[in-house]
């Protein structure tokens, strides 16, 4: 909080101070890392440097940031809990708070500062200009770093249909498609139901 709070300068008390962004892999991109706790921070910290590098100004040129510039925090955490608004809850089943059962719950939140450590820029994900940030592009570079990093195939298939289907074009997803890559070893098989699942990697703001 107090990381947060420090670095204000500039902003009014109607501008956001800090954003949200949770990371969270489906369970078999999970499985693909065997649950490594390390590999998913590293991931994170990519995320972070794709986030950094997203921003540019209103001529489209890059701000020329990375994760070393911006103020943020995570937390890693092993399990997901009941939501007063679960189905779980609300048939008596289970309490509010309670810890959801299995596995594959393995997932981050972010906590990111709006203004840079600098104080220079104000970083707003949720700006209207895609020249400035294009939030679902994050998403699908985040994605498909995953795929590379790992040997994986899938990460961002759900994004890529959902911005398809509520486009009804594929021109924002072909703008990043130069970064997307096979994966040269691991494949899921071919009768996995899982198999076109993605990481859920949320903005919550």
């Amino acid at each position: 909080m107090k990381g947060i709070d420090r670095n204000r300068h500039g902003l009014s008390k109607r501008d956001a101070k800090f954003y949200s962004i949770i990371i969270a892999p489906e369970d078999k991109e999970l499985e693909h890392i065997a649950g490594d706790k390390q590999k998913l921070k590293q991931f994170t910290r990519e995320v972070m440097d794709t986030y950094a590098k997203s921003f540019s100004g209103k001529d489209g040129l890059s701000k020329n940031l990375t994760a070393a510039d911006l103020n943020y925090f995570c937390k890693l955490e092993d399990h997901r809990y009941y939501k007063g608004s679960d189905k779980e809850v609300l048939k008596g089943l289970a309490k509010q708070g309670d810890k959801k059962p299995g596995s594959g719950h393995m997932h981050i939140h972010i906590i990111v500062g709006r203004k840079d450590k600098e104080s220079k820029y104000k970083l707003s994900p949720t700006v209207n200009n895609k020249k400035i940030f294009h939030a679902e592009g994050f998403m699908l570079k985040s994605c498909y770093e995953f795929d590379r990093r790992f040997n994986y195939r899938g990460s961002g298939h759900d994004l890529e249909a959902h911005m398809e289907k509520r486009t009804g074009h594929r021109k924002d997803i072909d703008l990043y498609k130069h970064l997307k890559r096979e994966p040269v070893i691991y494949q899921l098989p071919e009768k996995d139901p899982d198999r076109d699942k993605g990481m859920t990697l949320g903005l919550d703001w």
